[in-house]
């Protein structure tokens, strides 16, 4: 199983421990891996029930990319970073979680390999929507894509009163991947406030070229 492989050989502060795994639980067709509970939900419900300010959501999001860092620097691609699959310790840290779509990159390319295309659609870069248009042969998660929907991550932080997804207003999928691939931004929810700074760096991070955007050791 690839996300055991993945998972069980990461370390770091702010990558959520995979303790052990059981197959003896549920039977053999039925793998149980074993995490730390994280009693403080997602990124978001945390940061909503501890009401946290601007620049402490800043220092969150800042955390999350130390994580992101790491998991590139072991030449991983998360492949499925949202706030969904973020979710934060006693310590108030972010922990990422959720490996399933996570792949080892290339070390000859830097960044590609072949990943299965399943994921969550909103939060996905448009090379990964539409390959062809970018010169890629097949549909291939990246560091870049991860930046990319980094992005959305600083973004749906700062939702706080509505939760809601990137592109949010737009309820039809085909009309999201569409909106992505114009290279659209996403447009805050009526009463929602977001830092300049984070509102560039979300933008950068949306760059429509993959080589355009920072990589995740320039975001921390």
């Amino acid at each position: 199983n690839r996300e055991v492989v993945v998972w069980c050989g990461l370390w770091h502060k702010y990558v959520l421990q995979c303790f052990r795994v059981n197959i003896e639980l549920f039977g053999p067709s039925r793998m149980c891996m074993v995490s730390p509970f994280m009693e403080n939900g997602t990124i978001l419900e945390y940061i909503i029930h501890s009401k946290l300010s601007h620049l402490e959501i800043t220092h969150l999001l800042l955390q999350v990319a130390e994580g992101l860092e790491y998991l590139h620097d072991e030449n991983i691609v998360h492949g499925d970073l949202r706030g969904a699959n973020i979710l934060v310790d006693h310590l108030g840290h972010p922990q990422l979680a959720d490996f399933g779509l996570a792949v080892f990159a290339e070390a000859t390319r830097g960044v590609f390999t072949t990943a299965r295309s399943s994921g969550t659609m909103r939060w996905m870069a448009p090379e990964l929507l539409s390959p062809q248009r970018f010169g890629m042969d097949d549909y291939r998660r990246t560091c870049a894509s991860d930046v990319f929907a980094y992005g959305h991550v600083c973004f749906e932080q700062y939702q706080l009163h509505t939760g809601s997804a990137p592109f949010h207003e737009i309820t039809n999928d085909a009309a999201v991947l569409l909106t992505i691939l114009d290279g659209k931004y996403p447009s805050l929810p009526a009463g929602t406030v977001i830092p300049d700074g984070v509102l560039a760096l979300a933008r950068q991070c949306w760059s429509w070229e993959p080589r355009s955007r920072p990589i995740v050791q320039e975001l921390v």
